[in-house]
């Protein structure tokens, strides 16, 4: 799931988690930590002990995600009996960092990994859901106090709108877009007829 943060890629990937044969994650690649619906996924599987963490997920990325994408734990069982995909999400900061750009282009230029992009039109609905996370420190919340007043810098939000489609329309932008992306928007997410379809 490629997207940006509050654009809905908590309420779209805790669907999906909840589909018995989609094994999905979170934020594997955050540079705080590694978010997932399935903690025991960080454990070693190569007889090491100890889990994964953050620093042995950037030095060894590779092999940090050909042990996400087999679906498993440490014990070789799978973590969905049912599950036929693994997924998880992820923002463009988590792949700004020198270690991690080529994985990233390696992901987009793999026609087998299926991306869905996930976006909202509304981008100043984004961009004042940003700020008020940033101002309450409530990122999972739904409703901020109604008080809540933020200022909006009319060249910093000018600056946000460019990185936010420049994200979409270009660094999301697979090779083999017709074969292996798909599009929906936090909109869509919320139209009950939609979604049925």
């Amino acid at each position: 799931i490629l997207s940006w943060k509050r654009t809905g890629s908590n309420l779209f990937c805790g669907i999906l988690h909840h589909h018995p044969e989609i094994t999905m994650h979170n934020e594997l690649f955050n540079t705080i930590d590694i978010f997932t619906y399935h903690p025991r996924v960080t454990e070693m599987s190569d007889g090491s002990e100890g889990n994964w963490t953050v620093l042995g997920r950037d030095l060894w990325p590779l092999h940090f995600l050909e042990h996400i994408w087999s679906g498993r734990l440490a014990d070789g069982s799978k973590i969905k009996p049912k599950s036929k995909v693994v997924g998880f999400k992820s923002f463009p900061e988590h792949w700004r960092c020198s270690y991690n750009e080529d994985i990233f282009q390696e992901l987009m230029n793999d026609h087998t990994i299926k991306k869905i992009i996930l976006h909202r039109e509304d981008e100043l609905a984004v961009y004042l859901s940003m700020m008020r996370a940033e101002k309450t420190g409530m990122y999972m919340s739904v409703e901020y106090p109604r008080h809540l007043k933020v200022h909006i810098d009319p060249a910093k939000f000018q600056t946000f709108v460019f990185n936010y489609r420049d994200t979409f329309q270009r660094k999301y932008k697979s090779p083999f877009e017709k074969r292996d992306t798909f599009w929906i928007t936090y909109e869509q997410l919320l139209d009950k007829e939609h979604f049925n379809e």
